[in-house]
């Protein structure tokens, strides 16, 4: 199983306005990936893309959410719902 998050900086308006500011981009996403994977190991990152060819530029990045120590069945096992909680997503979301 995998998860695809998609992230976004700016609006279209915003982009509309600063057009000339999508240069920077790649090298934000990169530092967003990278504390993404910092604030969350368990989450192990395939691929991620960045696209610039839209009205905003965006990443997709696809990883597997992987929890340790289960109870039942093998220890590591994929598990989405119990990785990205309402509280944990929450949490990301306010850093």
């Amino acid at each position: 199983m995998a998860v695809e998050i998609i992230i976004q900086v700016g609006d279209r308006a915003y982009w509309q306005e600063h057009f000339e500011n999508k240069v920077f981009m790649r090298r934000i996403y990169r530092m967003l990936l990278e504390e993404l994977q910092y604030q969350l190991p368990q989450f192990v990152v395939a691929n991620a893309v960045v696209h610039m060819d839209e009205d905003s530029p965006h990443m997709h990045v696809v990883g597997v959410p992987v929890i340790e120590n289960c109870t039942r069945g093998m220890k590591k096992q994929v598990g989405k719902s119990q990785l990205f909680t309402k509280t944990l997503l929450s949490e990301i979301q306010d850093k």
